[in-house]
């Protein structure tokens, strides 16, 4: 990780939800998964492999390289 994601313990596809009837600077972003012991989301970032549903939206990463990441996105809703 480099700039801005520097403090990040790993790399990966960060997955998270946006509430927009929440105002700003008060919590309307949410880092998925959550993790106990993790509080600033470090270890949240997805590496090739890893999965996390939320809401019935299953994301899984397929690969991931120097230019992104691929992602499975499932909807079960």
């Amino acid at each position: 990780p480099v700039g801005y994601d520097a403090g990040l313990s790993k790399s990966g596809a960060l997955v998270y939800t946006v509430d927009t009837s929440i105002a700003s600077g008060e919590g309307t972003l949410v880092v998925y998964p959550i993790l106990e012991g993790d509080p600033y989301r470090n270890q949240s970032p997805l590496a090739v492999g890893e999965t996390v549903t939320v809401d019935g939206v299953t994301v899984t990463v397929i690969d991931a390289s120097d230019g992104g990441d691929t992602v499975s996105v499932t909807i079960t809703k």
